[in-house]
């Protein structure tokens, strides 16, 4: 039997003050500013950066949800290497070995033009259900 090499890396957090705005219900709100057109101006009320660091068993940050019609289940674990406070003033708790998966996210971009995936944090506390982390004040950012 061979070992998992577990990677560990860092994803950034952007925290605000007011929820970022969303869809109104279903799939649009799992997406961050669903509905903004390109080049539409973005408000980050009292914005603080942090980190959070993942152990994981490859070097992707993958959506770890099952699929029903997927057997076996996947062996991805994505996992908080410590426990992190995130979230506007850090009201969220984040504790270490939390599940974490990648979700329905939404592309921004600076004024120079580099691009970053925004997504809400979502945690795989089952492998069959998302949990979104947080009141969607908190966002991981990925280059």
């Amino acid at each position: 039997m061979s070992e998992t090499l577990m990677t560990t890396y860092r994803l950034m957090v952007l925290s605000v003050s007011e929820p970022i705005p969303r869809g109104a219900s279903g799939t649009p709100a799992r997406f961050p500013w669903f509905g903004s057109e390109k080049g539409d101006p973005i408000t980050f009320h009292n914005p603080q950066a942090s980190e959070i660091q993942i152990s994981d068993n490859n070097d992707r940050f993958d959506y770890v949800l099952d699929e029903l019609t997927a057997r076996p289940p996947r062996e991805v674990k994505q996992t908080v290497v410590e426990t992190v406070h995130v979230g506007h003033e850090g009201g969220i708790e984040v504790p270490a070995g939390t599940a974490i998966t990648s979700y329905h996210g939404s592309v921004i971009a600076d004024e120079d033009g580099n691009e970053y995936l925004a997504m809400f944090i979502w945690r795989d506390p089952t492998g069959r259900d998302l949990e979104e982390l947080g009141d969607g004040t908190a966002l991981l950012i990925l280059p």
